[in-house]
């Protein structure tokens, strides 16, 4: 990420954003709390591997892997909240979000990718990461209201 103070554009705005989330919380039961990937994915990880809310994204830092410390943290946070209080919490960890967007700002995130690929030359993409669309991203949200277990 090309931020220019990763505390205060990266970390910040997950883990205070969460804990405010937290403060105004209190009498909640049930909550669905969207996160990324990249909160439990390493960044090495041996080919093949299943992640779970049991994992964490143990080798990122403020300096090396902002965006997945901050989620990571935030994560911690809200299952730390949720477990004392005895809330039923159900985590989302989507991976690149695609889809239509709300609004012409949101070009600037995700899609701002699909923008550069379609303008530079062919490539092949050497990542292991998956790519969803925010409509299946929606309905797992509708799923989880329903069916979605604690964890």
């Amino acid at each position: 990420m090309g931020a220019k103070d990763v505390k205060k554009d990266v970390v910040d705005p997950s883990v205070v954003g969460v804990r405010n989330l937290c403060s105004v919380m209190e009498g909640v039961k049930r909550i669905i709390h969207t996160s990324s990937v990249a909160a439990i994915r390493a960044t090495k990880f041996e080919n093949g591997k299943v992640f779970s809310n049991k994992d964490w994204c143990e080798d990122a830092s403020e300096s090396s892997n902002a965006y997945g410390f901050a989620k990571a943290e935030g994560e911690r946070i809200m299952r730390a909240w949720a477990k004392d209080r005895d809330v039923r919490l159900v985590t989302i960890h989507p991976s690149i979000v695609f889809g239509p967007v709300l609004h012409k700002r949101h070009i600037e995130g995700s899609m701002s990718y699909l923008k550069h690929f379609a303008r530079g030359p062919p490539f092949v993409l050497d990542v292991h990461i998956n790519f969803v669309d925010v409509r299946d991203v929606a309905i797992a949200h509708v799923n989880a209201l329903d069916r979605g277990e604690s964890g």
